[in-house]
């Protein structure tokens, strides 16, 4: 499971650089920083799994220093610096808070987690040979094969829309390549992009009046809740996370996908 792999890393990390593994309460050795970009119950689940595994190879609760930047970006950067001054290793989640701590520090180890493309958000030179302070796990997951059931679910989409934060650059990257299979399909696309939370409910009201389906690619801020509103005639649904039950979960599986959703429209 990727999470324990992290863990892992993080444990080998330790071993590496000469940290300790007893529990922080006794020897003061290891200092883990956790920065959390926004609050959401899969990247809450991200860490939990990564404290929960680290803690059975016994790393006490001193050991973590939790900070979350509640979607802030600026906010987000100075949490960042202080938690790197303050760390002997940091995990950051999702690809905002690992940008972050690959910018605030360049001698401590840093593990990404809930992040797509390293190589895109410019966090490693590849994902083969990183290159830096930099590695962890990716969450990437097939866009085509997304795309695909969005279309069994809505076989009469003409027109699919694309959303997602222009904050991120993994969603950029996923909505690019979504737009080219579109248009491969013979299909047109329409994508729309918005930069805060605030900015959020005005452009799904946009974009589902011009569209009969949508996709949203993997990121932290994410607007399917508020499709719900603007497609009152919506009547097939599906959300699929890391650890989610909704429809077709079986049939296409996420495998470490922090969210990935669709809102279908269906006439």
């Amino acid at each position: 499971m990727t999470i324990k792999r992290l863990a892992a890393l993080a444990i080998a990390v330790f071993m590496l650089v000469g940290l300790a593994t007893a529990a922080c309460a006794e020897e003061k050795t290891a200092k883990i920083g956790i920065l959390q970009y926004i609050e959401h119950e899969s990247l809450d689940e991200a860490v939990r799994g990564f404290k929960d595994v680290l803690s059975e190879q016994g790393y006490g609760e001193d050991c973590f220093t939790f900070k979350n930047a509640s979607g802030d970006n600026a906010a987000l950067q100075l949490i960042a610096g202080d938690l790197a001054a303050q760390s002997d290793l940091m995990l950051a989640v999702s690809t905002p808070a690992v940008q972050a701590a690959s910018a605030a520090t360049d001698e401590i180890p840093v593990l990404g987690t809930a992040v797509t493309d390293y190589v895109s958000a410019g966090l490693v030179m590849s994902n083969e040979l990183p290159g830096a302070n930099v590695s962890g796990t990716s969450d990437k997951a097939s866009v085509t094969k997304q795309i695909d059931l969005l279309l069994e679910l809505a076989p009469q989409a003409q027109v699919i829309g694309i959303i997602y934060t222009s904050a991120e650059v993994n969603s950029q990257v996923q909505a690019d390549e979504a737009a080219a299979y579109i248009e491969q399909l013979g299909l047109k696309s329409v994508v729309k992009t918005f930069s805060a939370v605030g900015d959020m409910q005005q452009a799904t009201e946009v974009l589902a009046g011009k569209v009969d389906a949508v996709f949203i690619p993997t990121t932290s801020l994410h607007p399917l809740w508020k499709l719900s509103r603007p497609l009152p005639r919506q009547r097939s649904f599906l959300w699929s996370r890391a650890r989610g039950t909704w429809l077709k979960q079986a049939l296409w599986p996420p495998a470490e996908s922090i969210i990935t959703g669709w809102a279908v429209r269906l006439d």
